[in-house]
């Protein structure tokens, strides 16, 4: 079992963690015995000890044959727990990642168009986590695509693991001229493949609030490995700005569960960005937060709107 590390146990151990990263703790043992076997084993040592005091000289006072029991039983503990070895682990965490991908069967990746100048830019996209995860957990993707009035492809992907559903995401792409970062048709540049495996998309699509006022801003430098391979900055670089602009009273006790985003113009390696953050009202008892992210013009560039459910 591995489980993130409470920040007053950290600041206790001395161990200092970047925004937006954490430490995740877990017993390790050597101990080869069955669960069953070692609770059965235990339950018998206990219930000897117990039995052994209980039937002690009538003239120690009941308080004191407990505490003696009490003492034998602590004693027992320790040799246990130092033939066990019990270890504990201490791992460095970070934030998700998130990973949208275009399906490489279907003939029209990045690396396919790039060299006849055009690409697939995000423009918006849906993401809902069900739960995280276990550690080494093996993920199955699912992910189909459906080609909308000539200008758009809706892709959407299912996340599952061995215990069920993960997480879905619905995404909207738009295929651009790298140069005059204009929009192009589909028809044009689609392949038979592609346009046969379309299958309807139901998912409804991003309609973000309007915000006027916001709590607070945050600052952020671009880095020359924030930029894809149309040298604007990522989309899930974005995401991370986002998260990384939620108070920390809120990251503290909530993890993030749903965020829907909408892009609107790119980034480059020109300056820095800001992200304004404003509280929305609670859907559902979930604290919802809304981003802005203004380029170095002042200019919006990319909003989100995050969800936020208990830790636990």
């Amino acid at each position: 079992m591995t489980s993130p590390l409470p920040s007053w146990i950290e600041r206790l151990l001395g161990i200092m963690s970047e925004t937006g990263k954490g430490t995740a703790w877990s017993l390790e043992t050597s101990w080869h015995w069955p669960p069953w076997l070692s609770v059965l084993a235990l339950g018998l040592v206990a219930a000897i000890v117990v039995a052994t005091y209980a039937r002690e000289n009538r003239r120690a006072g009941r308080a004191t044959r407990a505490m003696l029991a009490a003492i034998r039983l602590a004693l027992l503990a320790v040799a246990v727990f130092m033939l066990a070895q019990v270890v504990l682990s201490l791992k460095r965490t970070g934030l998700p990642y998130l990973a949208l991908v275009v399906d490489d069967s279907l003939s029209m990746t990045v690396a396919d168009l790039l060299p006849m100048g055009i690409s697939w830019v995000l423009r918006q996209y849906r993401v809902s986590v069900d739960r995280y995860p276990d550690y080494e957990s093996e993920l199955s993707v699912r992910t189909w695509h459906e080609p909308r009035r000539n200008l758009r492809s809706m892709r959407v992907f299912r996340v599952t693991d061995e215990e069920g559903p993960v997480a879905s995401a619905w995404t909207s792409w738009i295929l651009i001229d790298v140069a005059r970062g204009r929009p192009l048709r589909l028809d044009r540049y689609s392949t038979p493949l592609y346009v046969e495996e379309a299958r309807p998309i139901d998912d409804p699509e991003v309609i973000l609030p309007q915000v006027g006022s916001f709590d607070h801003e945050r600052s952020f430098s671009v880095r020359r490995w924030d930029l894809d391979r149309n040298a604007h900055v990522n989309n899930a670089v974005y995401f991370s700005w986002a998260v990384e602009s939620a108070p920390d009273s809120l990251v503290d006790e909530y993890e993030a569960a749903r965020v829907e985003c909408e892009y609107l113009k790119p980034v480059g390696k020109d300056g820095d960005i800001v992200v304004r953050t404003a509280a929305l009202d609670p859907e559902e008892g979930s604290p919802r937060l809304y981003h802005s992210i203004l380029g170095p013009d002042g200019e919006a560039r990319a909003a989100f709107v995050t969800w936020w459910r208990k830790r636990g």
